[in-house]
């Protein structure tokens, strides 16, 4: 599709049908796969059960991502009665049980892991208005190693990623649109609906809220015609609030073994009264959730890079891909290991990161020298989202992980392309659009071929201790074999552990 250009051709449907498949094959082909459960997956499965049983239970995260691990599971039916009662009387699954399957809760994160690759391949037509590039940026996305093992697993950041995705979107079209029409209006209130869902399957997907003052800032002077969008989006983000407690709460009816958590005395009455939960007393419920939710967020422990199994990380590591996780590890013959890993493809995040870089260093010579740019408003928009991310993330005091980086790693696309957009020379050289097509299908190539090298790493292909070793060029990602030693350098073992602790001298 050519600049300007409102019409599919059929070399862009072929282009959107190459996106389709290549997501499908890497995100919803073999999303059964492991059958084992790995990282948090045995604590959201067990939420999930509770749903399938009506037992009431409260959680750190809102109830969407939950409620749809819960509906991937009814609609495939994979287990019968009994397996999918199995967990729910405990908020952690210690050990699988024998012929319990995971395909039913990892349906809809697999599915819409999937289908975030063509929203965002809309997003990179909307910004740099062909289906070429629009491609080569999608590739960041289908290609990286570390989403592609978490995403389609029954976790929490597939659909957050969807719903955030379908925000921007959404935000992209908008922004275009000054005058209060249909389309407006029904594009704000779908706005709030997608915010909404955000948020409600994480609660780090609260950062989306800059949205909405980045619009105030993008409509003006047209001032009328944002209001009336944000009363649009108000009440399709109020609609979706309380749709999805209202499923959550009066699907919790059953108490169990687990008891009340932090129920007030009010809530506690209408849970062991036999009757549904009264809409009057819903207020009093979310507040009781929001309080244990606060509760068990503060009883997480500390970053400790001391600790022999930590798996923490720092925010400032998150950009260049540090530290990696290792989700399962399967033994074979002849000294070989399979690794399950949560580790990123380098030419993936290693490109973002450095858009992320010129993207804040284009501003700052647009403010400071006069530079031009074609879409500043749009570089301004997703650098706020990004720092506004990065700085939210960085006040919380509890240990967090590299797979916390997913959101502003996407911001971080939607960076690239803008960058790349805005590259007119490069020294003598003019940057037209038949070299920006010729930079991105070589990095294409490169994209693809690193993930190719690390691909064994989200199948558990068997691999030696030098396999393995050849795939650990960078420290920090502290990516290594099963029982070897720790390399972080960035600490210093001798001033900060105690040598009982040292990470560096105890094997894992």
């Amino acid at each position: 599709m050519n600049s300007g250009s409102n019409s599919f051709r059929n070399s862009d449907w072929l282009l959107l049908g190459l996106v389709v498949v290549m997501s499908c094959f890497t995100y919803f082909y073999n999303y059964t796969q492991p059958t084992s459960l790995y990282w948090d997956e045995v604590y959201h499965v067990t939420s999930a059960q509770k749903y399938l049983n009506n037992s009431y239970f409260m959680e750190l995260h809102p109830p969407v991502g939950k409620l749809l691990l819960a509906a991937g599971e009814k609609l495939i039916d994979a287990n019968d009665d009994e397996l999918n009662r199995i967990y729910k009387d405990t908020n952690h699954v210690k050990k699988r049980v024998e012929g319990f399957s995971l395909n039913g809760y990892r349906f809809f994160p697999a599915l819409l892991s999937w289908i975030t690759a063509v929203v965002l391949f809309f997003i990179f037509l909307a910004i740099t208005r062909t289906t070429i590039l629009a491609t080569f940026f999608s590739f960041l996305y289908i290609f990286d190693t570390a989403l592609s093992v978490h995403l389609p697993g029954a976790l929490l950041e597939g659909p957050m990623i969807f719903f955030c995705s379908l925000s921007l979107l959404i935000f992209l079209h908008i922004i275009n649109i000054k005058k209060p029409n249909i389309k407006f209006k029904v594009l704000s209130f779908i706005l709030g609906i997608t915010f909404a869902l955000t948020f409600l399957t994480k609660i780090t997907g609260l950062f989306l809220l800059l949205l909405f003052p980045i619009l105030f800032i993008g409509l003006w002077p047209k001032w009328k015609v944002w209001i009336i969008g944000m009363i649009f989006a108000f009440f399709g983000f109020l609609i979706t609030f309380i749709g999805v407690w209202h499923v959550h709460i009066s699907l919790g009816t059953e108490v169990t073994n687990q008891g009340f958590y932090s129920a007030s005395a009010l809530y506690k009455e209408a849970l062991e009264s036999d009757n549904p939960i009264p809409f009057s007393l819903y207020p009093t419920a979310i507040k009781d959730h929001l309080k244990y939710s606060i509760k068990y967020n503060d009883g997480v422990p500390k970053l400790d890079m001391c600790k022999v199994h930590e798996a923490g990380s720092p925010w400032f590591y998150w950009p260049l891909g540090a530290r990696s996780i290792t989700y399962a590890k399967k033994s074979y013959a002849e000294d070989k290991v399979g690794y399950l890993m949560f580790q990123v493809n380098p030419a993936v995040w290693w490109l973002s990161a450095f858009a992320v870089l010129i993207a804040f260093s284009l501003l700052t010579c647009s403010y400071l020298l006069g530079l031009k740019l074609k879409q500043r408003f749009l570089l301004n928009s997703f650098c706020i989202l990004y720092a506004g991310y990065m700085f939210g993330i960085s006040q919380i005091d509890r240990v967090m992980y590299l797979h916390h980086y997913l959101l502003p790693l996407i911001i971080s696309f939607i960076l690239a392309a803008l960058v790349l957009n805005e590259v007119k020379q490069i020294g003598k050289w003019k940057f037209d659009h038949d070299h920006k097509v010729f930079v991105a299908l070589c990095l294409s190539i490169c994209i693809f071929a690193t993930y190719h090298f690390y691909k064994p790493l989200s199948t558990m292909r068997p691999l030696t201790k030098a396999q393995l070793e050849k795939r650990a060029i960078f420290p920090l990602w502290n990516l290594r074999c099963s029982g070897c030693k720790r390399n972080d350098p960035f600490f210093n073992p001798p001033a900060i552990c105690k040598e009982n602790q040292n990470p560096y001298t105890n094997k894992k």
